[in-house]
């Protein structure tokens, strides 16, 4: 629980995006903390995405999940069309 609150807190405050945007991993990538470390922001939508969908994750189902659901670190490589690692 006090990893999923730190990185919430982090990405939060060091934010360049639009209020309405808090919640938009794809739009954090942009704009966001992912501009500034690419590390910690794979990071922490890894961990955000765990503990959201922590009963998946407990009963080992997560990674059906974390192929399709469109908040997971997976699908938003996808979404870029690039392995966003790999353009630094």
């Amino acid at each position: 629980m006090e990893t999923y609150i730190g990185y919430r807190k982090k990405l939060a405050e060091s934010t360049r995006c639009h209020t309405f945007d808090r919640e938009n991993w794809y739009a954090h990538m942009e704009c966001g903390h992912g501009k500034v470390d690419f590390d910690y922001t794979k990071e922490a939508i890894q961990e955000i995405f765990k503990y959201n969908h922590r009963e998946l994750y407990q009963n080992n189902d997560y990674e059906c999940l974390n192929g399709v659901h469109p908040d997971s670190w997976n699908s938003i490589e996808r979404y870029f069309g690039y392995n966003i690692e790999s353009d630094e």
